[in-house]
């Protein structure tokens, strides 16, 4: 996608995140990423813009001049894997097709061989005013999504900031292309290792919660299993 702005739907406008304007960004920022996600599960406003100047970017949502929603992915593994870490829509808007629109613009802009997303696992994060997992998992599984079965961890993301256990990790469709059942294993593992030492600094191979994730991805291929199938993150505890 262009610098040029597409709408649809409901006269929504799509720009690039790297495109967009300094109140535009900070707004994304504070009051959608900043209200929805917790706070070990987001960088930093200076990161982030830092991030997009580098190998990331995304798509914004506006209506009326106010951003409704946004998306950021970065690319790892040189372009071969595509990790959308945010896809955020404003409550207030939520149900007119802006998510699914954000996430096909986002994943387009992208050539990567396997796009990825980390959502929260319903089962051990609780429904509030800020968050509900249980919808979320339900708009992923709408968009053809499947799920690796590995207990997922996603990295510090700040020094001061912790591990968030109790992730999932998705693979996202890519155009019209369907998901395979199974993917190389060996590509998840150059990823993962690789987000970790972008995140941490550096990582350790006795570390027991890499280990186990480096052992289920060190060779063959990974299946892939309906969203629903949480059971199958478990199997390897």
């Amino acid at each position: 996608m262009t610098k040029a702005a597409a709408r649809s739907p409901q006269d929504t406008e799509f720009i690039n995140l790297s495109s967009a304007s300094e109140d535009d960004f900070k707004s994304f920022y504070t009051n959608l990423l900043g209200a929805w996600f917790p706070a070990d599960e987001l960088d930093t406003l200076e990161n982030l813009r830092s991030a997009v100047e580098d190998n990331a970017d995304g798509i914004l949502a506006l209506a009326e001049g106010r951003v409704i929603g946004g998306s950021v992915y970065e690319h790892f593994v040189g372009d071969s894997v595509q990790l959308l870490g945010y896809l955020v829509v404003d409550g207030a808007v939520r149900g007119r097709g802006v998510g699914a629109e954000l996430l096909r613009l986002t994943i387009a802009q992208s050539a990567s061989k396997l796009a990825l997303a980390e959502i929260e696992d319903p089962r051990y994060w609780p429904i509030t005013e800020r968050s509900d997992p249980v919808a979320r998992l339900r708009f992923w599984e709408r968009q053809g999504c499947m799920l690796l079965p590995i207990p997922y961890t996603q990295p510090a993301l700040r020094p001061e900031s912790r591990r968030v256990r109790h992730l999932l990790l998705i693979v996202v469709p890519q155009g019209t292309q369907s998901l395979p059942d199974e993917i190389p294993a060996p590509l998840v593992l150059e990823f993962l290792r690789e987000y970790y030492e972008s995140s941490e600094g550096s990582i350790s191979d006795d570390d027991p919660e890499l280990s186990e994730l480096w052992a289920l991805c060190s060779e063959g291929h990974l299946q892939l299993w309906p969203i629903d199938r949480l059971e199958v993150t478990d199997a390897h505890h």
